[in-house]
């Protein structure tokens, strides 16, 4: 990877000339025409007889060599190549459209934005690329209606019971995993079932030989299942293969006894709590089923107790616990002591609680779901799900943003979605294409919805890849980045000359992040010109000397060429990538001279680069380095806090990433790597799809 240093040139419209190698291979190129037609000698000296277009061959070679930049990741590369192609052929609105394409990806959006919407002004642009148009302008806050939240619509159904067979029967609980499947629990065939992102059975977990007896509720965490039986008036804690590793509870009345439990929840500290209906309370025990307390049951001032506990959930420290009794809601604290009820709210028969966004409640009650502010303590509708239904006992949000729903007596489950989402699609950009192997062809694809959010949990059948409109052989899923569990982290060092005597903290920092598994981590300096100081997969020694050196401190120092350096030189993996800077938070009035902010912090998102700021004193801070942090999907952090910055490579792996890799069988003629082959992928996800177009030359071969 190289440092683009030459995107202002190429924005003020002052092309370079072509390399000298460049215009040797053109001349070649030229003789060999001569050489191919039989006409090199004395008519050659007339070459305006041979009716060659000089410049048009001279933009297609600049095309090639921007379209071949891109893919290696070297956009301001692209740039250039691309802008000089056109100052050949400015009537060329493929060459525009790619050159979108590189200012998009190196940062520069309202260049690409005014590339796309010149070609669309001049009517050359199809649907695609309006529907990118209205996508990035929606994202810059051109169109901020797009960002109402609006009502939730079932977008699909999945029928439990079809014909003699059933899927599931009196579906109860749903409970969402980070790559986008789901579990469900199956109270009528008394097992918990999990489908992934497209609603397709994966795994049947039937509780090993002991069985489940109604199995209810189910909370994941950590790698373990907690399955709430009714029926058998226990908690089962269960591995991933679905068999049993511990149970509690047990039937009776008795201090950790249960009645027909239903509904769990954790408060985060290895805490789990079960609303235990038949007895009227609430029990609490910790992860390895050792019982805590039970508490509810009893009045405490004007509270008369719980009569019939549903539906729990933790929210900001409180236990909140509907009662179907009187259809109100009361709140615990960690120790069991009632502080509040919410009554009034007109809820009929409340179910399972989950927590959304906003700090509010989402309710399931009778035929509808409701969310709830409990500060307000104003309800409100979100779907009137089932229609003839009397029943829906659970709605989450799962990991791609879509409300799911059981229906326990019509054996359903229901996929909501946002209204504006439902019609505005995905949004799928082809990042990079490697044809080195060809007709083997590598295409690294993201998919997100509308307002940038990752859509994970795809797999190859919700792809469709074509080449100038026709089908090309697979594809196959190589990689999809919510599966990868390592990051590739740029530990960027502030080497302004205020940080020399923190260079320790610096080898600190270097320290902390090398000691973690599941990173690889590579160091760069930003002094008067960054420099890779330890390249990736350093040793940990080699990392923290190089952090530590005293060397290339300067008064220059360049924080946005470090920035700019250290985003680029991560985008030939597929892994989580990160940068974290370390610095004093003295940035200086030259910080962004060469980049502006708003072009960093857009590199970094649509790259899918986090950044993490982390300060080596306490209270420090600067508001251009949050910046980039919020919007990049970091986080900024003391130093020596009391955990370090150890969880940073954790953090990296564990946020949601939409990157997939495909593999593909071309059958498209390279002509020696001169032909360009366009290349369009479809993505679906439920009733919600979008596309891309881009496009690679194959291996240029003499």
């Amino acid at each position: 990877m190289t440092e683009p240093t030459a995107s202002k040139t190429a924005r003020a419209g002052c092309f370079p000339a072509a390399p000298a190698a460049r215009s040797t291979l053109l001349l070649l190129l030229v003789l060999g025409m001569f050489v191919v037609l039989g006409t090199f000698g004395p008519a050659a000296l007339h070459l305006e007889a041979q009716d060659i277009n000089m410049d048009r061959i001279e933009a297609e070679e600049e095309f090639r060599f921007g379209v071949r930049a891109f893919h290696n990741g070297r956009y301001n590369d692209a740039i250039l190549s691309f802008s000089r192609s056109l100052s050949f052929a400015p009537e060329v609105m493929d060459t525009r459209y790619w050159l979108g394409r590189a200012y998009y990806f190196a940062g520069f959006v309202d260049a690409a934005l005014n590339q796309w919407e010149y070609i669309v002004d001049a009517g050359a642009g199809g649907a695609h690329l309006r529907s990118l148009l209205d996508i990035v302008n929606a994202r810059q806050g051109v169109m901020p209606e797009l960002y109402e939240p609006g009502e939730w619509a079932v977008m699909s159904e999945l029928e439990g019971v079809q014909g003699e067979s059933a899927v599931f029967r009196r579906p109860v609980s749903i409970e969402p995993r980070r790559d986008g499947g789901f579990y469900v629990t199956s109270f009528a065939t008394q097992e918990v079932i999990l489908l992934n992102a497209n609603g397709v059975l994966e795994q049947r977990l039937r509780g090993g030989l002991a069985g489940f007896d109604q199995p209810f509720d189910v909370l994941h965490h950590d790698g373990v299942l907690f399955i709430s039986e009714f029926g058998g008036d226990r908690v089962s804690k269960v591995n991933m293969r679905g068999n049993k590793m511990l149970t509690f509870g047990g039937q009776g009345t008795g201090d950790g006894n249960l009645l027909g439990p239903q509904y769990l929840a954790t408060d985060g500290q290895r805490f789990i709590y079960v609303s235990d209906w038949g007895n009227g309370r609430i029990c609490k025990y910790d992860f390895d089923g050792e019982f805590v307390q039970c508490f509810g049951a009893s009045s405490q001032g004007d509270f008369s107790g719980l009569r019939e506990p549903t539906g729990i959930a933790w929210l900001n420290g409180r236990l909140f616990v509907a009662d179907a009794s009187d259809g109100g809601l009361h709140v615990f604290d960690e120790s069991g002591n009632h502080l509040r009820s919410i009554s009034g709210l007109g809820l009929v028969s409340p179910e399972k609680m989950t927590v959304i966004e906003d700090g509010e409640l989402l309710i399931a009650d009778g035929p509808q779901l409701v969310r709830l502010d409990p500060e307000e303590e104003v309800l409100h509708e979100v779907s009137d799900v089932a229609g003839s239904s009397d029943r829906v006992t659970s709605g989450v949000i799962d990991a791609n943003g879509n409300l799911l729903a059981t229906d326990f007596d019509e054996n359903k489950l229901y996929f909501l979605s946002r209204v504006p989402s439902l019609y505005s699609g995905l949004h799928v950009q082809i990042e990079r294409v490697i044809a080195d192997n060809f007709p083997e062809v590598y295409v690294d694809v993201a998919v997100e919805d509308r307002l940038g959010n990752p859509i994970v949990g795809l797999d190859e059948t919700n792809f469709y890849l074509t080449e100038d409109g026709r089908q090309v052989g697979g594809p196959e899923l190589i990689a999809a980045a919510h599966a990868i569990d390592r990051s590739q982290i740029a530990l960027l060092l502030d080497k302004s000359r205020s940080m020399a005597e923190d260079r320790e903290a610096m080898g600190e920092a270097a320290t902390q992040l090398a000691s973690a598994a599941n990173a690889s981590l590579r160091v760069v300096s930003a002094g008067v010109s960054p420099v890779l100081e330890a390249p990736a997969g350093s040793s940990t020694a080699r990392v923290a000397t190089a952090a530590a050196s005293p060397e290339g401190f300067s008064p220059e120092w360049s924080f946005d060429r470090g920035l700019y350096f250290s985003a680029t030189s991560l985008l030939d993996t597929r892994e989580h990538r990160a940068i974290v800077f370390v610095t004093n938070g003295e940035l200086g009035q030259g910080a962004f001279q060469n980049y502006g902010l708003q072009e960093l912090a857009a590199l970094l998102r649509n790259n899918h680069i986090r950044f993490y700021v982390v300060y080596v004193a306490q209270g420090q801070r600067d508001d251009a380095l949050e910046y980039l942090s919020s919007q990049s999907g970091g986080e900024s952090m003391f130093l020596y806090q009391d955990d370090g910055i150890r969880g940073i490579p954790d953090d990296v792996v564990d946020r949601p990433s939409g990157r997939y890799t495909l593999r593909v069988t071309s059958g498209s003629n390279t002509d020696f790597g001169r032909v360009y082959i366009p290349l369009e992928v479809e993505a679906y996800l439920i009733r919600r799809s979008g596309r891309d177009e881009a496009g690679y030359f194959g291996p240029r071969e003499f």
